[in-house]
């Protein structure tokens, strides 16, 4: 019933010209369909996202480092081992492509072509219904990496701030939990 009424509702909007929150919708309730529960690591860039996602995860499945490594959502699932990875084509839609594993750090970096990346990996620890997200740095001075992360937010369950301990009382902080209120 919910399902069905959600999806009147993205349709009404796309029908008004509200496209974008009509996609977004569409994505609530598939997100609801799934029952799958998402927790979403935002922050800083370099704040240690990645590193805290590799530790629950039991892996080094993300790349980390001192200068921001993470330009694009980052899912990542319990399961057989894949990278799968959806790109960005201008006026063509999305593609989605399966990758060797070493080669997820130079896709993690790349913003502009690549819309999302899917890692399933053996985690127990998610179990079947628990999905993890690692964001872009909210403070980037790249619009598009602090845009991906918002953009994902409306599908988070649970979201994690993640931010460096010189760091806790920036404003940019403040603002950002304002918004994430919001």
């Amino acid at each position: 019933m919910i399902n069905q009424t959600l999806l009147d509702i993205a349709r009404l909007m796309r029908e008004s010209g509200d496209g974008i929150h009509a996609d977004k919708l569409a994505e609530v309730e598939r997100k609801y369909s799934s029952g799958e529960l998402t927790i979403a690591f935002c922050g800083h860039f370099s704040a240690g996202k990645s590193s805290l996602v590799n530790r629950l995860c039991g892996h080094r499945l993300l790349p980390s480092s001192p200068i921001p490594t993470s330009a694009n959502i980052v899912a990542i699932r319990n399961g057989e081992p894949a990278v799968k990875v959806t790109r960005t084509d201008q006026g063509e839609g999305e593609r989605t492509a399966v990758i060797a594993p070493e080669e997820l750090d130079a896709y993690c970096k790349n913003g502009e072509d690549i819309a999302s990346i899917d890692i399933s990996y053996p985690i127990p620890l998610l179990g079947d219904r628990l999905a993890l997200l690692d964001t872009p740095g909210v403070d980037s001075t790249d619009d598009a990496h602090r845009m991906a992360t918002e953009s994902a937010l409306h599908l988070a369950d649970v979201v994690f701030y993640v931010m460096d301990y010189n760091h806790v009382l920036s404003e940019m902080n403040f603002e950002f939990a304002k918004k994430l209120k919001e």
